[in-house]
């Protein structure tokens, strides 16, 4: 090879060029691959090697800034897809979105893409509406009064918001045992009823703050005020005044009110278990059975029917009996908390530990952690039990 004949070759090797090594047993690996791509890059006219070195950084060069405009155009795509991205997904989308994750019942989803759309500035009423709904659902009470307080302030004349209001405000006053809020939330009750004369749900909850409260004539006079409209089943609102007489262990006026409530529907379920409590309080053992035994004719799947015969046993020691009417509240629904519970207990008090534990295992895993004190006080290993 002639002297003025560069020694230099594009060597490919990850990626990187390099001279020959003048080490036959390294260059001659690949010969033909040297040759080749050489006459391929520079023709088959050998070049000196200062312009060999001036053709490989012109390439090197041009492959830096191809490689740099294509990184710039990538990052002007992706910029370009989030902008686009951001101004399709406007905030009545996202709100759509919140929704449809609502109407599935998921509801901390819908409540984050409430907060998205706000933040996209769809703010409205509506939207502080539904959102709080959403924070409803999952006990973010706090959070509702907030978001439903900054709807109100947009629109004070919607029933339906000034109830979530309150609602939101009455369950965090139980939640906290703060009895201040209840006065609080039924102040927007009465406003809500006025803007809504046949709005149902908050006659029942603003007579409920009331009975919080401690003042029952009050709450018996909303309930009379529901009555008065004949717009509802005024049977619910009998059988919820004879409720307030029963707080205040007033049973015989309880009773009363039960009675016009199935009056007005005779098969009213819940109203004969309520008889059956009032019997049971006044100790009448023959009329407590005799009205829960009516519920479950009405209603033969009506588990809590079942567990108030199995009480009245239990409550005077009957346990055997008790165990019976326990089992038959499990046979409807084995995911019974308070039947399990109860059933639990029944055998412990018969000296039947392995299946007093069997049940309060249960109860337990479907969320009655009283039964682990019980299981404690009989000496078991909990850790072995529970696992």
């Amino acid at each position: 090879m002639d002297n003025n004949i560069s020694k230099n070759i594009i060597n490919k090797n990850k990626g990187r060029f390099s001279k020959l090594t003048n080490s036959p047993k390294i260059d001659k690996k690949k010969p033909l691959y040297k040759k080749t791509l050489r006459e391929k890059l520079f023709g088959k006219h050998q070049v000196s090697d200062d312009k060999l070195k001036k053709k490989i950084r012109l390439g090197v060069d041009s492959n830096f800034r191809l490689s740099l405009k294509l990184t710039i155009a990538f990052i002007i795509l992706v910029a370009g897809i989030y902008v686009f991205t951001e101004l399709t997904y406007s905030g009545a989308y996202i709100s759509a979105v919140a929704d449809d994750f609502y109407e599935r019942g998921s509801y901390d989803r819908a409540a984050k893409y409430y907060d998205k759309a706000q933040s996209l500035d769809y703010i409205s009423a509506d939207l502080f509406k539904k959102m709080g709904m959403a924070l409803i659902k999952i006990g973010n009470y706090d959070m509702a009064i907030t978001k439903l307080s900054q709807g109100y302030e947009l629109d004070s004349q919607d029933p339906m918001l000034v109830y979530l209001l309150a609602e939101s405000i009455f369950l965090k006053a139980e939640k906290n045992n703060q009895l201040a809020l209840y006065d609080q939330s039924a102040q927007y009750l009465q406003q809500a009823i006025a803007l809504n004369p046949k709005f149902k749900d908050a006659y029942v909850l603003i007579a409920l703050c009331y009975r919080h409260l401690g003042n029952y004539d009050l709450a018996r006079q909303w309930y009379a005020k529901a009555i008065a409209l004949k717009s509802f089943a005024v049977y619910e609102f009998y059988d919820l005044i004879g409720q307030s007489y029963a707080e205040q262990n007033n049973f015989a006026q309880a009773i009363v009110f039960y009675r016009q409530a199935l009056d007005a529907n005779p098969v009213y379920a819940l109203s004969y278990v309520h008889l059956g409590d009032a019997y049971d309080d006044l100790n009448d053992l023959a009329l407590a059975l005799q009205n829960y035994q009516k519920a479950t004719d009405i209603s033969p799947d009506y588990t809590d029917a079942y567990i108030k015969m199995g009480d009245v046993y239990f409550e005077r020691q009957r346990y055997e009996e008790a165990a019976q009417w326990y089992l038959a509240a499990l046979r409807i629904n084995p995911t019974s908390i308070n039947a399990n519970h109860a059933l639990g207990l029944t055998y412990k008090n018969l000296n039947r530990d392995d299946e007093a534990v069997e049940y309060f295992r249960k109860a337990v895993y479907y969320g009655k952690d009283d039964a682990m004190d019980e299981m404690k006080s009989m000496g078991v290993d909990l850790l072995n039990v529970l696992q």
